[in-house]
């Protein structure tokens, strides 16, 4: 089989998907009010879990791929919570030097340390009262989990250099890796995963809801149209888009159809455009898995 998806799979499993076990529930405008599209069984066991998740005070681990649309789901989570009016407050951990995490994420005061030239609020206390996001979660240092992992249970925050004073945030995680698999190498705390895995939710890969890709696509053509004009696309190149494994989800979607733009002046994007468009994705040639035939994108090729 090929191993188009095998390391990403690999990477995202970790315990059964608590959705499935979620009964159906009628959506009730549940899309607009999250902004999450989709009529597929996992769009609706996620819209489900949100709607019962987000006005509970438990922290959520999000879960999925890279692309998958996690920091949305927090966004939906916090306006479906009692704290949607008050400070949403996002953050890649990822993107944060390690030398500066702490700082960053519980503030410092002036003379705290070589460089503290004045006071400075970390995230918690920019959120405090509202939601604070910390996506990729997987990459905090462990110091930085030590010291996450009291200020949830005492709901303390201690600035650097400074006295320690009350903060009331809620905590939305996101990750694209295995907690556990990190928990056995040592790279993450025990007692805080199971602190955050309150609840937990898992956001689709998009070739995991395939029947959806015309919508999505329509969504972001008309999200598009300020960079690339108003756009639409054929049904032979929907059809196309479809049979293609899209290892970068919805956010390499984005990118197809802005690439496709920008090879046509046409209004609509034919089935030609859209090939053309994917041969430079990754392994747009090979077989996709998960059940999926080998492509319709790579059946074209082969013909030209």
């Amino acid at each position: 089989m090929d191993d188009l998806f095998s390391s990403r799979a690999g990477e995202a499993s970790e315990l059964p998907d608590p959705l499935y076990s979620v009964d159906h529930e009628p959506d009730h405008g549940l899309e607009a009010r999250t902004g999450l599209i989709g009529d597929a069984p996992a769009m609706l066991r996620l819209r489900n879990a949100i709607a019962r998740y987000g006005p509970t005070r438990a922290s959520v681990v999000i879960q999925g791929e890279t692309g998958t649309g996690k920091e949305l789901v927090a966004r939906a989570l916090r306006s479906l919570s009692t704290r949607h009016g008050r400070p949403f407050v996002a953050v890649n951990v990822a993107a944060i030097h390690p030398s500066l995490m702490l700082s960053e994420l519980f503030g410092h005061e002036r003379g705290a340390f070589t460089g503290a030239v004045s006071r400075q609020r970390g995230l918690f206390e920019e959120a405090n009262g509202g939601t604070l996001f910390l996506d990729e979660i997987g990459e905090l240092p462990l110091d930085a989990q030590a010291i996450l992992l009291r200020v949830l249970e005492t709901r303390e925050l201690r600035p650097l250099g400074g006295r320690p004073r009350m903060v009331d945030v809620r905590v939305l995680v996101a990750t694209h890796r295995n907690l556990l698999a990190l928990m056995g190498r040592g790279l993450f705390r025990e007692d805080l995963y199971y602190r955050l895995h309150t609840l937990s939710v898992r956001t689709p890969a998009l070739r995991h809801h395939l029947v959806d890709v015309p919508r999505v696509v329509v969504h972001l053509l008309d999200r598009l149209a300020g960079e690339v004009g108003k756009r639409a696309v054929s049904s032979d190149g929907l059809v196309a888009l479809q049979h293609y494994g899209w290892p970068g989800n919805v956010r390499q979607l984005q990118n197809v159809l802005c690439r496709a733009a920008a090879l046509s002046n046409e209004a609509v994007l034919d089935r030609r455009t859209i090939t053309v468009a994917l041969r430079e994705e990754p392994r747009a040639l090979a077989s996709t898995v998960d059940g999926l035939t080998t492509s319709v994108v790579a059946e074209t090729f082969a013909r030209e």
